[in-house]
């Protein structure tokens, strides 16, 4: 394997780790790996990336933007509650 193919494959791994993370609503750790992934594409994209490779790539970013976006909407359903809770806690006299 050569270095180019070295990275492809490493770069693919790292985005297939994330996804994981992502579903198991483990945010650091997707962040960590994307740290990683992040420092491979520093220079750019391994030359001679494949049209199939690079949309293996961004699906697989599509599917973590996504499953963000749904952990986004929830965490702010939470809080919307707990404020909510906190506001009818004082108009009937609780601290």
């Amino acid at each position: 394997m050569n270095g180019r193919e070295a990275q492809v494959e490493d770069v693919l791994a790292l985005s297939k780790e994330m996804r994981e993370q992502a579903r198991a609503g483990r945010w650091d750790r997707v962040q960590e790996f994307q740290s990683r992934r992040w420092g491979l594409l520093r220079g750019g994209l391994p030359a001679g990336l494949s049209v199939a490779e690079m949309e293996e790539i961004l699906v697989l970013d599509l599917e973590v933007e996504q499953l963000a976006q749904r952990a986004k909407a929830e965490t702010a359903d939470e809080l919307r509650h707990l404020h909510q809770g906190r506001q009818a806690q004082r108009a009937y006299g609780g601290s």
